[in-house]
């Protein structure tokens, strides 16, 4: 029973090819396409390391089914919006996290979620897991064996694993290879002759990864038994790598490790014993001829010789910690468009101090963590760079010259005060979330923020700070209205807004419950609703409501921040320090309709 049988994988029209056409994670929608008759959407390797670019096609080509690999699908992802397929999303290559299935419910994108694995070796899928997003995981399984195939849990020596019980996982049936070109040492080791009775296949993979079956019966992949790692969804040999290095003139030894270092990023780091006139730069030149860019390390040691254990092997845990930070030479941003990219670089690579002649790569970036830096770019200095550019220009110094000596009058406008039509088109995202509120409801995208506030309070002065935010801010004061079946914001005064004031509540913790999940009414509701509950003299508790449509979590500290400011205005009478609001988002709405 293949993958028809299981998820009727012809009842999706159109298909998302979300890696090249040479990679076998592609072929579930190459094949789904061409043998269900759907349409096959192809993107250049630029558009796939483009979130926003791909966001912007999705919602103009609306496709059904994509698979991609799980680090790749959370780098796409933009603020909030998440790239969502319309009916299936097939997950392979990789652990699938959790959060990443929460994050895709919480969107109520009514999206079948599909856990899909199966090596090369074995012409991909073996078993599949359909995700219940209902379920409390506490692992994902990859699910149920699909289509002729056999799957054993084995010990190290030989024998069937029980139930819980963790193992190697062997592959047969039909798809297992005849083994590697070239190669007859390795497919000896990889194809074994199946050592059980009553079973269809003659040969055995061993895939090298840890497994077991949970009390289901479903198979749970829970690392790896050998010296492969998975590397941005490929499977990588640390020995290969290593190989490849000492093949470099100069080089006496190799060891290649993937380390987590202290500021919490894992790398390839390459130890070496080297003789002199080592260059590591050449060596990366080398690689780079030789291997693709993710198995290329970007930290690099050299040793007088490698720790041993006592038999005489490499003790890998012996191989000192890579230090960085003190090894860089560290140059200040001279220009503002230095001055920006530091900013970026610093939240996107988590490093505290970037300088202009850092190089990204080897400050742990990748081409994963290089697309959210595209995204980052775009969103804040609304400068269109590709992935292509990030690899030729990889320190901010080369990049803002880069940059400024670009074109950039291609680039979308960025965002003004609007002339605003009677009838003011909803936002991408707000026409989402109407949508959804139609539908059944959106009481899980409320977003509350309580305060405990100790002292002496003045009532009047919190409500006329909270009324003066909601005056401040039209996203606040607006409502949907639909016409014709089409649904148009209209803004509306902020006279109408008023505090809840309770002086005492029996059971304020169901109160506050009750108050957070109360549904707004899109269609006349302010989209902040405010109550305060007092405890004591000294002591009162502040609900704030907003919901999603008119604002998101980073809204949080902002509301925060102004509540302060004004409420310390009413009492002492010293100007608050607000920011100018140069737009508003209904401004927002109608340039992303004219220009997106």
């Amino acid at each position: 029973q293949g993958l028809e049988a299981r998820i009727a994988i012809s009842n999706n029209k159109s298909f998302g090819l979300m890696s090249s056409l040479s990679a076998d994670l592609g072929n579930t929608v190459l094949y789904g396409s061409l043998l269900s008759g759907g349409c096959l959407h192809l993107f250049s390797k630029e558009t796939l390391m483009d979130g926003i670019k791909l966001q912007s096609y999705f919602k103009n080509h609306p496709i059904d089914c994509i698979k991609i690999v799980p680090s790749h699908w959370q780098a796409l992802r933009f603020d909030t919006e998440l790239l969502l397929p319309t009916r299936t999303i097939i997950f392979g290559g990789d652990v699938l996290p959790i959060s990443f299935v929460k994050d895709i419910a919480a969107q109520d994108a009514n999206v079948a979620i599909v856990n899909h694995y199966g090596p090369t070796e074995s012409t991909i899928g073996k078993l599949m897991h359909q995700v219940d997003p209902n379920f409390d995981y506490v692992r994902i399984p990859v699910g149920r064996l699909f289509s002729d195939s056999e799957a054993f849990i084995v010990s190290s020596d030989m024998s069937l694993c029980p139930i819980g019980v963790s193992g190697e996982l062997l592959l047969g049936g039909s798809g297992i290879s005849k083994g590697y070109l070239n190669r007859e040492d390795l497919t000896q080791e990889k194809f074994i002759a199946n050592p059980f009775s009553n079973s269809k296949s003659s040969t055995l993979y061993r895939t090298g990864d840890l497994a077991r079956r949970n009390s289901l019966g479903e198979i749970e992949f829970l690392g790896r038994v050998d010296d492969q790692v998975k590397i941005r969804g490929y499977r990588v040999e640390l020995k290969e790598i290593s190989r490849v290095i000492q093949g470099y003139e100069g080089i006496v030894q190799s060891e290649v490790l993937f380390k987590e270092d202290s500021t919490g990023i894992k790398r390839l780091v390459s130890y070496l014993v080297a003789e002199d006139g080592y260059s590591e730069s050449g060596l990366k030149s080398y690689l780079a001829g030789l291997v693709p860019d993710y198995m290329v390390p970007q930290l690099y040691v050299v040793l007088d010789q490698m720790p041993l254990t006592s038999n005489g092997k490499i003790d890998r845990k012996a191989l000192p910690d890579p230090e960085i930070t003190n090894q860089r030479t560290y140059v200040a941003p001279s220009t503002k468009v230095e001055e920006d990219l530091v900013r970026i670089w610093q939240d996107i690579l988590n490093v505290e101090q970037v300088g202009v002649i850092d190089d990204f790569f080897e400050l742990g970036g990748h081409s994963l963590l290089a697309v959210r830096l595209l995204s980052a770019i775009k969103s804040t200095m609304n400068v269109a760079v590709t992935i292509t550019d990030l690899f030729d220009y990889t320190n901010i110094s080369a990049l803002a010259t880069f940059i400024e000596g670009q074109d950039n009058t291609s680039a979308l406008p960025l965002v003004t005060k609007q002339e605003l039509p009677a009838a003011i088109p909803l936002s991408y995202a707000q026409e989402r979330l109407w949508f959804i509120d139609k539908l059944k409801g959106s009481e899980h995208y409320h977003v509350p923020v309580l305060l405990n506030l100790k002292g002496d309070l003045n009532i009047d002065f919190l409500s006329r700070a909270l009324k003066t935010i909601v005056k401040r801010h039209e996203a606040l004061r607006t409502v949907y209205v639909e016409k014709d079946g089409v649904a148009y914001q209209e803004i509306q005064s902020a006279d109408r807004w008023e505090l809840n004031v309770l002086s005492s509540v029996e059971d304020y913790e169901s109160f506050i419950s009750k108050e957070v999940s109360r549904a707004f009414d899109l269609s006349k509701d302010y989209m902040l609703r405010g109550t305060v509950i007092k405890i004591s003299d000294n002591e009162h508790i502040l609900v704030l409501v907003r919901h999603h449509i008119a604002t998101d979590g980073w809204s949080s500290s902002l509301i925060v921040n102004e509540f302060k400011e004004l409420y310390a205005f009413y009492k002492s009478g010293i100007a608050a320090d607000l920011p100018v609001l140069s737009f508003q988002y209904a401004d927002y709405s109608v340039w992303q309709r004219s220009e997106i």
